[in-house]
């Protein structure tokens, strides 16, 4: 019977997975606790039909305000619904 040889580098590995599963369970914990909807980078891009260089150059500008927590990039709702009614334009009457 063999025995498995556990190298360093499956150590790593095993590290890097468990502290993975602990920011994803700690974002949702965070996102939760706040009581409001929080939008991930793509869905909002959706929402606003953007790519998300357009995304980011509204963040860089300060149009828009973000959460960052590790890599991921997240937008309040009540954020993005008041980015929108900012920048919507009535149609013009013409009558």
């Amino acid at each position: 019977m063999e025995l498995p040889i556990v190298t360093k580098q499956d150590l790593e590995d095993v590290k890097a997975d468990i502290i993975k599963q602990v920011k994803e369970c700690l974002n949702e914990t965070f996102l939760k606790s706040k009581g409001e909807e929080y939008l991930t980078q793509e869905e909002a891009c959706k929402i606003l039909n953007v790519c998300t260089r357009q995304f980011r150059k509204y963040r860089e500008d300060r149009r828009l305000t973000y959460t960052k927590i590790g890599n991921k990039i997240y937008v309040r709702r009540s954020d993005l619904d008041a980015f929108m009614q900012r920048y919507s334009f009535r149609q013009k009457d013409w009558r």
